[in-house]
């Protein structure tokens, strides 16, 4: 009799048990809400989809060691802005540009920062996150990651497993070095991210390199070894990552020295909106006109090109050879910078030029100086920093000829672009 009181007993507990809300039903009243999605049961299927135009942002902070000495922290940053100009199957087609920033120690303190090279890009971007370059484009530099199962529902725990390369020069000889890899992927399901709710997925893997692997590589390099930890954060399936952190430590072996890097980068895939290039124009050649120097506007050409809105300050004045803007100019950036900040969230290109004069190592290097000048002096009007950027071509661009004054005085111009980016 006994034993059937406990028999029924408990029955009946786990029958109360069972009839309480679980995860799939609603919340009791008063209780912190659980978020579970039907997919962490049935599976989620992730595309690469980035839109018509898109930009992926990475950024670095390394330690960097030289034959096992400290030789402190940088920064490195890559931008990549891409247009749509075609679609096919499984795919689409992109053209744009990849802007690679100088590297630079970190002090604390944010400045505009100088754009080291601007590449051509060309490429296919299939729904599963591969990548076709075209053109023998070398941008991206990282390809083929990250790469999902297209049309193959995962739950959380599930692995796969891909190919990818990536480009490295990390002595930045302008010498390119293809090291191909293969990644383990692995669906951690839902995880909360600043707050949100996104889907998860970790990725590991490994660099391995021995000299010569690469026929078309830089040959003093003998040996590569290094891993990669990832964290990869998406807030649609349909349309690929959002935010990328990758924890690195790798090891270059040369002929005649070791560097090692270790650190982090984060990688933002963002849509781009793009931009009405007539009304920024309009805009800007009224503002001209409404401040009313004479001078700025008899000297300022406004005009659309692919990038984006170009601003050319004509026969803008430095004191020879130098960095150093003649007095009265002042007042022409300070009227740029008070339109520049009416146009929200783009970035602005500084790019200086020079006459054709001296050496071309001498032409390069002023033009980056007054480029630089010019970016901080927007800066100190207001502009934010970091939509600050700038470059120096010499006098490789002349719109006049370098044979009298006047050509000359005309080549000696900077253009400030606002980007569609």
């Amino acid at each position: 009799m006994l034993r059937l009181k406990l028999i029924c007993l408990t029955i009946l507990f786990f029958s109360l048990l069972a009839s309480l809300p679980g995860q799939d039903q609603q919340n009791i009243p008063g209780k912190v809400p659980v978020f579970v999605n039907q997919t962490q049961k049935t599976g989620e299927v992730f595309s690469f989809i980035p839109g018509d135009d898109f930009k992926i942002i990475r950024k670095y902070n390394l330690r960097i060691k030289k034959d096992n000495r400290y030789q402190g922290s940088v920064y490195r940053e890559f931008r990549q802005l891409s247009k749509l100009i075609d679609t096919e199957k499984n795919g689409s087609k992109y053209s744009g540009k990849a802007f690679v920033f100088e590297e630079q120690k970190r002090e604390g303190r944010l400045n505009a920062r100088r754009v080291d090279t601007v590449t051509d890009t060309e490429f296919i971007f299939y729904d599963n996150g591969s990548i076709k370059p075209e053109k023998d484009s070398v941008f991206p530099l990282l390809r083929d990651f990250p790469v999902f199962l297209s049309n193959k529902k995962v739950i959380p725990g599930d692995k796969w497993q891909e190919y990818g390369s990536v480009f490295v020069d990390p002595l930045k000889k302008g010498l390119l070095t293809k090291v191909e890899f293969v990644c383990e992927y692995r669906y951690d399901g839902i995880k909360n991210f600043n707050g949100s709710d996104v889907y998860s997925v970790y990725a590991q893997y490994a660099v391995r390199y021995s000299q010569g692997d690469d026929p078309d590589g830089d040959f003093e390099l003998k040996k590569l070894s290094g891993s990669h930890k990832v964290m990869i954060y998406i807030d649609d399936p349909a349309a690929g990552p959002f935010f990328i952190q990758d924890n690195i430590d790798e090891i270059y072996t040369y002929t005649d020295t070791t560097v090692s890097f270790k650190g982090f980068s984060h990688t933002w895939y963002k849509p781009v909106l793009r931009m009405d290039r007539v009304a920024v124009s309009d805009r800007i050649a009224d503002a001209v006109a409404e401040s009313g120097s004479r001078e700025l506007s008899e000297n300022i050409t406004v005009e659309k090109r692919a990038e984006g809105v170009a601003i050319t300050l004509n026969k803008i004045q430095f004191q020879p050879d130098q960095a150093v803007m003649l007095p009265g100019e002042e007042k022409k950036i300070s009227i740029i910078a008070d339109i520049l900040k009416k146009i929200p969230e783009r970035s602005f290109l500084v790019t200086g030029h020079t006459a054709d004069i001296g050496t071309v190592e001498s032409q390069v290097d002023l033009s980056v100086k007054r480029a630089e000048t010019i970016a901080n002096m927007l800066k100190s009007e207001g502009i934010r920093a970091d939509r600050l950027i700038y470059q120096g071509k010499g006098g490789s661009e002349p719109v006049a000829s370098n044979d009298t004054d006047e050509g000359r005085a005309q080549n000696r111009r900077v253009e400030i672009i606002i980007l569609e980016d």
